[in-house]
């Protein structure tokens, strides 16, 4: 019996999609889909359970390097 991650993995190669592997809990494998205008997770978790979220939307420009140090608490320096 295959897991469902390999039964996705593989329908997005036959599909040729591009998608990346990531592990941010012990029990589950993330894949992340991107295309032009929409970003989806399916996390995987080992009992075989599926989650996807959807984000779609624009992804513009909005800012630089001081985007970044808003959301960490910083002011940007001139060394930054």
């Amino acid at each position: 019996m295959s897991h469902p991650i390999y039964d996705l993995l593989d329908k997005l190669d036959e599909t040729e999609c591009s998608y990346v592997l990531s592990r941010h809990r012990d029990n589950s494998v993330l894949v992340s889909i991107r295309s032009v205008d929409e970003h989806i997770e399916v996390e995987v978790f080992e009992d075989g359970n599926i989650e996807i979220s959807r984000f779609s939307g624009k992804e513009d420009m909005v800012g630089g390097l001081e985007i970044v140090c808003e959301l960490l608490g910083k002011k940007p320096t001139d060394d930054d």
